[in-house]
């Protein structure tokens, strides 16, 4: 489910309650997916993201905090828009990603080599299991 474009009507009374998730809905184990699928990033005069060989969506009709691209390895802007693209995609869930957009930046994305780097389906769901148990602390 993707949500208003960030320059309509209502956008931001809906940009407040993103954060706002039920318990249930941050730990359960269900929610995350079972594809399989590999991330990668690499730098080839700019920051290139791909999710099984094909560009990532930004996702910037979620939320554009970078229209310069992604980046990795040093926690900006461009970090938190790959974080969130990472995590719509992966997930499938728009509010579930951007409420866990800055724990997956800080924890994964601001850390990653800045030469390139490779993620799984799998590493991401164990990393997001260990995010919420810091959440719900």
């Amino acid at each position: 489910m993707l949500l208003k474009p960030y320059h309509s009507i209502g956008f931001l009374k809906e940009r407040r309650n993103m954060g706002v998730l039920k318990t249930s809905q941050i730990i359960d184990q269900n929610h995350f997916p079972s594809l399989k699928k590999t991330y990668e990033g690499k730098r080839n005069g700019y920051p290139t993201v791909l999710v099984d060989g094909q560009p990532l969506d930004p996702q910037y009709e979620v939320w554009p905090f970078n229209y310069g691209g992604f980046d990795w390895g040093c926690g900006g802007a461009g970090d938190k828009q790959l974080a969130l693209a990472i995590l719509v995609n992966h997930l499938n869930d728009a509010k579930l990603a951007f409420a866990l957009c800055d724990q997956f930046n800080w924890n994964v994305i601001a850390n990653l080599p800045l030469e390139g780097w490779m993620l799984t389906s799998t590493e991401i769901n164990n990393t997001l299991t260990l995010l919420n148990v810091e959440i719900l602390r």
